[in-house]
């Protein structure tokens, strides 16, 4: 006997045949819903997760064929039985072609609907057991990657049609490597259960929750405010329940990205990552900016709150002579002046640049530098020749950023002219 309850849709134009069915499925604890046509089932099936359709052949609007056809654009997973009195022109064959699992003459004897029915459900709990050795993260039990972009690109689809917002949320755990390095990685993988564990008691069940890549997870919820302040607010509420409980011997942080999709101007969900991504990255940065001012200004170096080495290079450079100021203005640099790649500058001055780079460079190298000065509108680009004079590295496991200290080795008078009015501008 069937222990699991479903959440089924009936759907036929006669309704003796709607009520027979539900008669013979109810008792066994399913939920069952009604519709008169494939257009009306359609819409409800847009509306409402189902866990299985049984749906007659021929009905008025739509019938039962281009329904199942329909379906399997939306959701390839949810069983279809199709059911005819029509045999003869409509066969099993042409049924299970257009995406259905299962198929019944009508008139049938109530043990032969129940036999079908049955099979068709354990098949199909079956097949989504093997399915979900293959698309949930092992360690956190949330979807893994390939499953969170078969869901999503079927969430997009249904906010089209349902003119629904939707919110993604782009979440990296900060410190992850530190945690692995310091204490182990069996603590690295506790860490990262229970951040998936809060991302549970946060959002909703009908979210779509997955972990990506090693400290990375995304959330897709469909949207109730468009910045996601409700939903974040409840997140950072969990996050500092967490570490007020003191269990661990670090506390857990994220840096979050978020984007909304607009079903009036839809994008992929590439698109939707990239922006989200960008989103996140900016905001660690900008944290581990203001963290490493204060603690310059301590005299240590500091992540999160955690000792680590002291920088590279040459001590008395913080010793400036010229007024240096905050910015971030992007940079793409080149250790041979042939391959550019892309970087940020964090402060400014006449003697040199703090730099963000995605890779480490000795003290002593020299680099070419074409740093792009933004005011309003306008931009002006320099290239110069620069000089490494310290270093040190943000941690963050897959986003280590190597933050360098340089001196303007050389640069032309237009070029420096052109600085300077740009420094000008920003001490007015």
């Amino acid at each position: 006997m069937e222990s699991t309850c479903y959440k089924i849709l009936v759907v036929d134009d006669e309704e003796p045949t709607r009520k027979l069915i539900v008669t013979l499925l109810s008792p066994k604890g399913h939920q069952c819903v009604t519709a008169n046509n494939g257009r009306e089932a359609l819409d409800k099936i847009m509306e409402t997760k189902f866990d299985a359709l049984i749906t007659d052949v021929v009905m008025p609007e739509m019938d039962g064929i281009t329904l199942t056809k329909e379906l399997s654009k939306h959701d390839q997973n949810l069983p279809v039985m199709v059911m005819t009195g029509y045999a003869e022109e409509y066969s099993a064959e042409t049924a299970i072609a257009s995406g259905a699992r299962e198929f019944i003459n009508k008139p049938f004897s109530i043990s032969e609907f129940i036999i079908r029915f049955d099979k068709m459900m354990r098949d199909h709990r079956g097949e989504e057991a093997l399915l979900a050795l293959y698309l949930i993260d092992e360690l956190t039990g949330l979807y893994n990657r390939r499953r969170f972009f078969v869901l999503t690109e079927q969430s997009l689809k249904l906010s089209v049609r349902t003119k629904k917002k939707l919110l993604l949320l782009f979440i990296d755990m900060d410190n992850l490597k530190w945690i692995n390095d310091r204490h182990g990685h069996n603590e690295g993988d506790q860490a990262l259960i229970d951040l998936a564990n809060i991302f549970r008691k946060t959002f909703r069940e009908s979210d779509i929750i997955a972990r990506i890549g090693g400290d990375e997870f995304v959330v897709l919820s469909e949207s109730a405010d468009e910045n996601g302040e409700t939903v974040l607010t409840r997140l950072y509420e969990n996050i500092k329940d967490y570490n007020a409980k003191g269990e661990r011997r670090y506390t857990l942080s994220i840096s979050v990205g978020t984007t909304l999709f607009d079903p009036e101007h839809p994008v992929s969900i590439d698109e939707l990552l990239s922006k989200a991504d960008a989103l996140m990255y900016a905001q660690k940065r900008k944290r581990n900016k203001q963290e490493s001012r204060l603690d310059m200004r301590n005299g240590l170096m500091k992540n999160e709150g955690k000792e680590t080495k002291p920088r590279y290079g040459i001590a008395n450079f913080q010793k400036r002579k010229y007024p240096r100021f905050d910015v971030d203005l992007p940079i793409e640099y080149s250790p041979s002046g042939l391959f550019f790649r892309h970087g940020s500058a964090a402060n400014v001055s006449e003697g040199g640049l703090l730099l963000y780079l995605s890779e480490p460079m000795e003290i002593g190298q020299n680099l070419m530098i074409k740093l792009f000065l933004s005011k309003g509108s306008k931009v002006n680009t320099i290239e110069t020749l620069v000089q490494v004079v310290w270093k040190d590295i943000l941690s963050g496991e897959g986003r280590e950023e190597y933050r360098t200290g340089v001196k303007f080795a050389y640069i032309t008078p237009e070029d420096f002219e052109k600085l300077k009015n740009f420094l000008r501008g920003l001490s007015g």
